[in-house]
């Protein structure tokens, strides 16, 4: 394995485990109910997005992650409701981490 590749293992690794633990918020989150729903919003909406960035990791550059962080964000501040800005901040969370990462 080369470095590069070494590297690209590492940062996928690095969603890999990142899901993994949203997932488990999400999932004790949501079985709480009550206002711990939104926090099971906000990291369900994590779940595609880490599985995203993982297959983009060796084929997009670091600047992909930040505007795709920054996409998310402009669209939860005219956001409606809280479930739409629940899912919308964790999206954004996830490209933000993953491009953090990767810089």
């Amino acid at each position: 394995m080369n470095f590069h590749e070494f590297v690209k293992n590492k940062d996928v690794e690095f969603c890999e485990e990142r899901k993994k633990g949203a997932a488990k918020i999400a999932r004790e989150s949501s079985a709480k109910g009550g206002y711990a729903r939104l926090t099971g919003w906000h990291f369900a909406a994590k779940l595609p997005e880490y599985t995203a960035c993982a297959n983009d990791i060796g084929n997009k550059n670091k600047d992909y992650y930040k505007q795709k962080m920054i996409s998310f964000l402009k669209s939860a501040m005219s956001s409606t409701n809280q479930k739409h800005f629940q899912e919308l901040m964790g999206k954004a969370e996830v490209w933000g981490e993953v491009y953090f990462e990767l810089k």
